[in-house]
């Protein structure tokens, strides 16, 4: 098991996508992407420019599971996460992009 951490500069819940039953990673940070495994933590602590977050723990989630993009654009778990710029913040801030 490894521990991969980072800094979030901005949350508006896209990277991590935390919405619709799965925290998910699928942009930014592509070294955790490409090393991370199954059991694996990643931390996001806030910036220095977000005074009220500043050090803290933002989020911390265990993978459960690692998906190539196609995988994760086709499969029906993650069809909500395709943005949709029409919708509220949460439907426009899918990280299914690719």
């Amino acid at each position: 098991m490894k521990l991969y951490s980072y800094v979030v500069a901005r949350d508006f819940g896209f990277a991590p996508n935390p919405f619709f039953g799965f925290c998910t990673l699928a942009t930014c940070k592509p070294k955790i992407r490409k090393h991370a495994s199954v059991g694996d933590w990643v931390v996001g602590t806030g910036a220095k420019s977000t005074y009220d977050y500043k050090g803290r723990l933002i989020y911390a989630m265990q993978v459960s599971e690692v998906l190539s993009f196609d995988e994760y654009w086709n499969d029906a778990r993650f069809i909500l996460k395709r943005p949709n710029l029409k919708g509220s913040l949460k439907v426009m801030y899918g990280d299914n992009i690719y």
